[in-house]
Formats: structure tokens, sequence, C-alpha cells
């Protein structure tokens, strides 16, 4: 495997068999059904940004406090 896997790297059928494991295509209608009923958020923006800049905290006024 490589530990190159994430948690959003897609792992085709075809993959999972090539690992030894036993897959199955075979969904009922109803997980479908199912999952209509959650839609899932659009991939416009990437969900881990990357600041390539340290960032600085504001100075304090008091303790806690900031300006």
């Amino acid at each position: 495997m490589g530990g190159y896997y994430t948690h959003d790297y897609p792992i085709t059928v075809e993959q999972l068999r090539e690992m030894g494991l036993s897959v199955s295509t075979n969904i009922p209608p109803e997980v479908y059904e199912l999952m209509i009923l959650y839609p899932q958020a659009r991939a416009n923006r990437p969900g881990i940004e990357y600041l390539p800049y340290p960032i600085i905290p504001r100075p304090t006024t008091r303790e806690g406090e900031r300006r």
C-alpha cells in the first residue's frame, strides 16, 4: 500500500479485490433512496488550506484582550 492512501483517496473495486478483499457492488435500491436524504457538500473549495507564511499573533493591551 505504500502509505499514500488518505481519507479522500478513492479506492476502486478492482484495487480492493487486488488487495484480497471480497467486494460486492450489489447495493439495494433502498440505500440509494437513503443517500438522497443526505446530499454531499459541493467540492468548490478545499477542506484544508495551506498558508505559506507564519501566522503572527496580534499584540494585546491587557492580559487576554486583543487590540
